[in-house]
């Protein structure tokens, strides 16, 4: 194998592993887990934006590091709050690498891993409308719970028009997606349970 062809093939085998110990939170979920996973296995080159059916992204639920709050960005062209995320990049070691670094460019918070959960919080598949030059395609969604400090935010990315930290109670508001609100639910789980046990928070 290329060198290429030797990162391919070890990022398909880590994200394989990690697809294979998660456990989804619903029916829709698991559906979106099988569609990756079969996505995974039949394509070539799952992690290039170049193949236009569909590609594997990474996003991040980033939740502050001193309390229960979600740091939230909204997108100038689908003028909707959305968690960071985008492409995995030919440099990315990993998905979870591309979700730190989308998280970084888009909202200009440095986030990492929590001790909460150190794999894959949730999962979707969404479809991407036509665009110029880009036909409609899949995102096949791996999504990471990542923890940042509260900074002065700075959005350095065009399609980003604002990056927010908002309360639990306030998110209802924001009329997200169902996909989103089942990530966010899944990590105030964890959440939750890390500060029953630790007694933090």
């Amino acid at each position: 194998m290329h060198a290429f062809q030797l990162i391919v093939h070890a990022m398909r085998e880590a994200l394989t592993a990690e697809l294979d110990s998660h456990v989804p939170a619903d029916r829709v979920e698991a559906d979106a887990l099988r569609s990756i996973r079969e996505f995974l296995r039949a394509e070539p080159q799952p992690f290039s934006r170049k193949t236009l059916s569909g590609h594997i992204t990474g996003s991040a639920i980033v939740v502050h590091v001193d309390g229960p709050e979600i740091l939230l960005v909204r997108h100038r062209k689908l003028n909707r709050w959305l968690q960071p995320g985008g492409h995995v990049h030919e440099h990315d070691a990993s998905v979870l690498a591309t979700a730190i670094r989308e998280t970084q460019e888009e909202t200009g918070h440095a986030a990492g891993i929590t001790p909460w959960l150190d794999r894959i919080l949730h999962v979707d598949v969404h479809e991407i409308p036509v665009r110029p030059g880009e036909p409609a395609h899949l995102h096949y969604d791996i999504r990471y719970l990542l923890a940042a400090a509260r900074n002065s935010p700075r959005i350095p990315e065009e399609e980003i028009m604002q990056a927010e930290w908002f309360r639990e109670l306030a998110l209802d508001a924001l009329d997200l997606d169902a996909s989103l609100k089942s990530a966010i639910a899944s990590a105030m789980k964890h959440l939750k349970g890390w500060q029953m046990a630790d007694g933090r928070w």
